[in-house]
C-alpha cells in the first residue's frame, strides 16, 4: 500500500444513499469530488 493515500471501499453511490439517510440528500457526483478533494481513493481488489 502507498503511504499517503486514504482508502475507502464503499461506492459513491452507498455513501450518498447513506448520507441522505442521516439527513443530508447529496448526488454521488457531489461525494466523487469531496472524495478526490480530501484525497481518498477506491480500493480495488488485487489481481493475481
Amino acid at each position: 500500500m502507498r503511504v499517503g493515500v486514504k482508502w475507502t471501499n464503499l461506492s459513491r453511490r452507498l455513501i450518498a444513499r447513506r448520507m441522505g439517510e442521516l439527513g443530508t440528500p447529496v448526488s454521488r457526483h457531489i461525494v466523487s469530488g469531496l472524495l478526490k478533494k480530501q484525497g481518498y481513493r477506491r480500493r480495488k481488489a488485487l489481481k493475481k
